[in-house]
């Protein structure tokens, strides 16, 4: 409920209107052990700390929620979370590895069948 409420006010207010409902979904998920909600949250947290920007931090948690995904072996939480790692890594200037982690999100994505998520992938790739 929180990441939808957060990305509903990231499309209509802002991404800094946006945070205190994703701030809330990342405290929830971080109390569960890992599963798709969890890499979702962590990787999500990439991008709103990259609207701020802190880099660091963002690209701490796109890496985190990345590994989770893949720990828990869920391909779509994967490209999810790989998309927005890529997008984390283009904005702190990391151009190369942004494009291959962007590349394979989307090979992912297009496996999955997640036409939105793939479409956002090559936004960042553009």
């Amino acid at each position: 409920l929180y990441n939808r409420l957060a990305y509903v006010l990231w499309f209509l207010e802002g991404p800094l209107p946006s945070i205190a409902a994703h701030l809330r979904e990342l405290n929830l998920a971080e109390k569960c052990a890992p599963n798709r909600s969890l890499a979702r949250a962590r990787s999500t947290h990439a991008i709103a700390m990259s609207a701020l920007p802190h880099w660091s931090r963002s690209l701490a948690f796109g890496l985190s929620g990345l590994q989770t995904a893949r720990q828990i072996g869920d391909r779509w939480a994967e490209g999810q979370a790989g998309h927005f790692y890529g997008a984390a890594l283009y904005g702190a200037s990391r151009f190369a590895e942004a494009a291959e982690h962007l590349e394979s999100a989307m090979q992912i994505l297009r496996q999955t069948g997640d036409r939105w998520e793939e479409n956002g992938v090559r936004y960042h790739l553009a």
